[in-house]
């Protein structure tokens, strides 16, 4: 039937097109720290540089992160995408709690704890693997627009203190 062929179309369509804008999503968190707020308000065409692979960051938090290589390769074909182009700035507009619910869903078939693929763990593990790498604490909260000591206090405390072990030890 035509009509089961054209919805089949569009749905293959839909998911393809989600896919590419939660990857784009999951790179800026991941590789970037971005909150999750943060990375839904960017104007991807304005704010990321994919020439240099820098993201500037604008809001409360205004920073400029720079994107290492190859997830900016990444980030640089999915934004070439005719998609992106012609959904222009509200290429990575979401609604949170779609974010949230395909990133559970994503953990749920690998017998993953959800708290270890929120939002906030996908940033917090950006900010340990700076650590590991010997960056100071100082510019890892910097990288991660981290400015109340509420929310340096937290990400110390993430993954059960592992930051906050990091940095004694150093």
């Amino acid at each position: 039937c035509i009509r089961d062929r054209v919805y089949g179309a569009f749905f293959t369509m839909f998911i393809s097109m989600n896919f590419f804008m939660l990857l784009g999503l999951f790179l800026l968190l991941r590789y970037g720290g971005l909150r999750l707020g943060e990375a839904l308000e960017l104007d991807a065409r304005k704010d990321v540089d994919t020439v240099t692979g820098m993201v500037h960051v604008p809001g409360p938090n205004s920073r400029d992160v720079l994107l290492p290589l190859s997830a900016m390769r990444h980030v640089r074909r999915i934004l070439s995408l005719p998609e992106a182009e012609s959904m222009g700035r509200d290429f990575l507009h979401f609604d949170q709690g779609f974010i949230r619910k395909s990133f559970y869903a994503v953990a749920r078939p690998l017998g993953l704890d959800r708290a270890l693929v929120g939002p906030r763990a996908i940033r917090y593990a950006r900010g340990l693997e700076l650590l590991d790498l010997h960056v100071p604490v100082n510019l890892v909260q910097k990288f991660l627009g981290q400015q109340k000591p509420s929310q340096i206090a937290a990400f110390l405390n993430f993954s059960d203190g592992a930051a906050r072990r990091m940095v004694q030890n150093k």
